[in-house]
């Protein structure tokens, strides 16, 4: 049986702020972590959870956070739930509250990750609020929003590459450079920022391809406008005074329509240059 000192202990560790950012790894420390080495601290906390020892949780809780900041593979989305879990029982070990954005969140997100799995009784009791909460939270309930895409290397949430991240839950962010090697891992809140990183630059990028495009089809009324003036001033008695009037209409209109696209493409190549990596 727990005490009252122990229920009280826990309602101080519940009262801490929870940052988007603690699950980073400690600075200096090699990302070299794996799931192995992560699952049997987590299993530490969770049966820590169930003693109700408040000095226990804060400790194994900063270990795994620590771990899974430091892990240098993409985590497995089972590990991600698991990880979710624990970081909302960690918002409310006690019980006591009814709507907490961040556990509500995390809980959203681990059960589409892992939509079989039940908190057994012997972790949370069946009137504890962060288990009810669970129980009334639908696998199908979690929604994503689009992320900008990373400069270089690629971006994954809850162990899957993407750029979907979940709007209304929790996530496991994790970046990878361009060899596939993890390089940045953090926990990040509902509702709170990703960890800053170069974004790839679509406007920019966009821009360049409209003046290549608009380029290439000057160039080509261009030589079209050539090949019609050389007909025009070709001495075929054949043709009659409309049939070249005709033509030469055709090519001056290819010549100007040459100069007008290549002023267009000019001038988005010069947006292309004022607005930089964007």
């Amino acid at each position: 049986m727990s005490h009252p000192a122990s229920y009280a202990a826990l309602a101080l560790l519940a009262a801490l702020p929870v940052t988007a950012v603690a699950g980073d790894c400690p600075e200096g420390v090699e990302l070299n972590k794996t799931a192995e080495v992560v699952e049997p601290l987590m299993g530490a906390a969770e049966s820590v959870i169930a003693e109700q020892d408040a000095r226990k949780l804060k400790g194994r809780m900063s270990a795994v956070k620590s771990e899974v900041g430091c892990l240098g593979e993409v985590a497995p989305p089972l590990l991600a739930a698991r990880y979710h879990r624990l970081r909302a029982v960690q918002t409310d070990p006690l019980g006591v509250t009814d709507d907490n954005p961040a556990l509500l969140g995390a809980l959203r997100t681990a059960k589409a990750l892992d939509p079989e799995y039940a908190f057994p009784a012997e972790l949370l009791p069946a009137d504890h609020s962060v288990r009810l909460a669970y129980d009334t939270v639908a696998a199908d309930e979690l929604v994503t929003e689009r992320v900008r895409a990373p400069r270089a290397g690629s971006l994954a949430f809850d162990g899957t590459e993407g750029l979907d991240r979940p709007a209304n839950g929790a996530t496991l962010f994790q970046r990878l450079d361009e060899e596939g090697a993890v390089v940045e891992t953090a926990w990040v809140s509902r509702g709170e920022p990703l960890p800053t990183y170069e974004v790839k630059p679509v406007l920019r990028n966009s821009l360049l391809a409209t003046t290549v495009g608009l380029a290439l089809g000057a160039g080509g009324l261009y030589a079209g406008a050539l090949i019609g003036e050389k007909r025009v001033l070709d001495e075929d008695q054949s043709r009659s005074l409309d049939e070249l009037e005709s033509m030469r209409r055709r090519t001056n209109a290819m010549f100007i329509s040459s100069i007008g696209i290549a002023l267009v493409a000019g001038g988005a190549g010069v947006g292309a240059a004022m607005v930089g990596p964007r």
